[in-house]
């Protein structure tokens, strides 16, 4: 955030349910001190929330302006933070928004919500203060939203969503179920704001046709019944199979209304009296905070409600979640999920690597969590599934093969249905590109003339990531475009997002010696291998990485230019320098290859960077590969040299630039 502060003075978080965006704000509160800080968030429940978290990670004191409370405006006794409603800064006129010059930072809270124009309003008004720096938080919007908070916030800080999570063990897996409803159908709603319009998708889902249709897939799954064993038996005999047979888990049924909620919650309650607790905004706080404290301690299973659990609910104990609503918003559906998506408590505690943390999931008692989606007939409709949320990055081509793939499949792995399709995409992609080889070598002569046109993501072996809207239009910095030139690759044909996928490859491939991303597309237009070092591919290609002044110096002294990059290359004509400009007699007579470095020793497991450490120095683009094994020391000191250099990335010719970097392993 500091670094993009430099630059912008509005950026973005964007890191998935369950992750902690809050406590990162409340450390964001704790550097930023002692200027004062205003958190705005579109509900009560998060306002709460904020403080409690805020005030137990800084220490800072929290002023609440909502409703009836107000925070202290006197001079000697303003708190450091205040906390408030979007709704209440807006409210009667604006009257109760405070003057812009009084704070040095503000927290966007659930940031999606604020593209709205009564948001924006009081976003703007803030932003009067050319000091403010400004931090949205949101999990992963979706892609209309992405355009419209792209305008609102300059520059994406870090994003962390739900499938990166999954895969470094934070958070459980998700699986989901499909449970079609005869006679449910969504084909004639219509649909308002990008999602399907909530009166005619509530007149649908009242039907109590509909709820009954949901009634048995739903106490089957959550007391993890084989399929049809209620539809077996008299509804009398539910209530004893259920307790005998059943093994129950908690479940957060989510409504598109509060007549669907409360009637499918009575029904349920018939079926096995005591099970199933509701909750509405119009429900009284104290029945509210009374069933949710029952719903916590398992004494009630399944917790109906409308408009109210998605978004500030917090329970790891929940392990399915049951959208009895459809929803064209990838937003709506990823908040509904990420009520379940949490471990539980102290699973994965003070476990640093990834694969340890998802041992521990794996072996304790909530593996991972199911999501049930009720199907009929949508229609033109374009339904939201796990499918959606898990493949943000992913092609629309590999969405629509993994969609077609979750029909067949019940239940399934969202990650691990991605990956598989992922696998068969790749596969699909080398058996075609080996037909049309087959058919290029049948064509002797003619093709052999032909060039064949590369890009960096072939050539590597990368799948596109798609652009989000916050990145649309971007451009890159400085220090980004010297990686391009420093490669020889036009960055023009390529869109912001791709470019910084390019250039997280070459990183990649300058951590293992391999060679550029501009050899590598040579190379495979000759269908030579790719995963060769920069000296062997430029002795294949016949291009020196070296300039052709450099190759010139070299070759006046017995060198040959192909065994040099540019960086080697003027580090050796520097020394040729120091020595009178005469060939280092430690290289021995022109013609010999000079000494290869000793190798040193390996380091020891114990000596290594925490996780924390790899992933502060990740950000500013050190490999990973490198700083999984180099030794605690060496990573320090770079940490150290970053810290110094106010949170900044070291300059291109430092030789502690991460293009430069070359430490012992």
């Amino acid at each position: 955030m500091f670094e993009q502060w430099q630059t912008h003075n509005a950026t973005l978080l964007v890191q998935a349910t369950g992750l902690g965006k809050t406590v990162v704000a409340a450390e964001v509160i704790r550097r930023m001190a002692p200027k004062r800080t205003l958190v705005l968030a579109p509900r009560a429940e998060l306002i709460y929330q904020a403080k409690q978290r805020i005030e137990q990670f800084t220490g800072l004191q929290c002023d609440i302006e909502m409703a009836d409370q107000c925070a202290n405006r006197h001079f000697t006794c303003k708190a450091p933070v205040v906390i408030s409603t979007i709704q209440t800064q807006y409210a009667n006129g604006n009257n109760r928004v405070f003057p812009p010059g009084d704070f040095g930072l503000l927290v966007v809270d659930e940031a999606h919500h604020f593209i709205a124009p009564a948001y924006r309003r009081i976003i703007d008004h803030y932003r009067q203060n050319p000091n403010l720096k400004c931090l949205g938080l949101t999990a992963t919007p979706n892609r209309t939203d992405e355009m419209a908070l792209g305008e609102i916030f300059q520059s994406c800080a870090h994003q962390y969503e739900i499938e990166d999570a999954i895969k470094d063990g934070y958070l459980v897996d998700i699986e989901q179920i499909f449970v079609p409803v005869w006679g449910l159908d969504y084909s004639h709603i219509r649909t308002t704001c990008g999602d399907l319009n909530h009166s005619d998708l509530a007149a649908v889902l009242e039907q109590e046709s509909n709820i009954q249709g949901m009634i048995v897939p739903t106490l089957e799954i959550c007391w993890r019944l084989p399929q049809n064993t209620l539809r077996n038996l008299p509804v009398d005999d539910w209530a004893e199979c259920l307790h005998t047979k059943g093994k129950p888990r908690r479940a957060i049924v989510f409504c598109a209304s509060v007549k669907q909620a409360e009637t499918f919650a009575n029904i349920m309650h018939r079926a096995l009296p005591g099970c199933a607790g509701f909750v509405c905004e119009s429900t009284n706080k104290q029945d509210r905070k009374e069933l949710l404290r029952r719903f916590g301690y398992g004494e009630i299973q399944l917790m109906f409600n409308c408009a109210v659990l998605g978004e500030g609910f917090d329970d790891p104990g929940v392990e399915v979640v049951v959208q009895a609503k459809a929803t064209k918003s990838l937003l709506v559906y990823q908040q509904h999920i990420g009520r379940a998506t949490r471990p539980l408590p102290g699973v994965i505690d003070r476990l640093t690597d990834a694969q340890a943390r998802k041992q521990a999931i794996a072996t304790s008692a909530k593996k991972s969590c199911l999501i049930v989606d009720f199907v009929g007939v949508s229609g033109k409709h374009k339904l939201i599934s796990t499918i959606d949320v898990l493949g943000g990055k992913t092609s629309d081509e590999m969405l629509e093969k993994a969609r077609a793939k979750a029909a067949q499949l019940l239940p399934f792995s969202t990650v691990g249905l991605l990956e598989k399709t992922a696998e068969e995409i790749a596969k699909a992609i080398a058996e075609r590109k080996r037909r049309i080889e087959a058919e290029k070598r049948k064509i002797v002569g003619v093709s052999e003339y032909k060039t064949v046109p590369v890009d960096p993501f072939n050539a590597c072996d990368l799948q596109p990531r798609r652009e989000r809207g916050w990145e649309k239009g971007k451009e890159l910095t400085e220090q980004q475009g010297k990686v391009f030139a420093a490669i020889k690759l036009d960055p023009t044909p390529y869109s912001f997002t791709q470019k910084k996928q390019i250039i997280e490859e070459q990183f990649r491939r300058w951590a293992l010696n391999l060679c550029t991303v501009t050899q590598a597309m040579g190379l495979k237009a000759l269908n030579k291998p790719t995963d060769v070092s920069e000296i062997e591919a430029a002795r294949i290609l016949g291009q020196p990485q070296c300039s052709q002044d450099q190759a010139r110096v070299l070759r006046r002294h017995g060198y040959d230019p192909f065994d040099f990059t540019f960086r080697t290359a003027s580090a050796k004509i520097d020394e040729i320098a120091k020595n009178g400009w005469k060939r280092p007699e430690k290289d021995g007579p022109p013609g010999t290859k000079a000494p290869e470095p000793k190798k040193p020793e390996p380091v020891f497991l114990g000596d290594r960077l925490s996780e924390k450490e790899i992933n502060f120095l990740a950000k500013y683009h050190y490999p990973r590969v490198l700083l999984e094994r180099v030794h605690q020391d060496e990573g320090r000191r770079i940490k150290l040299r970053i810290i110094n250099n106010k949170f900044k990335p070291l300059p291109p010719e430092d030789p502690d630039h991460p293009k430069n970097w070359k430490p012992t392993i």
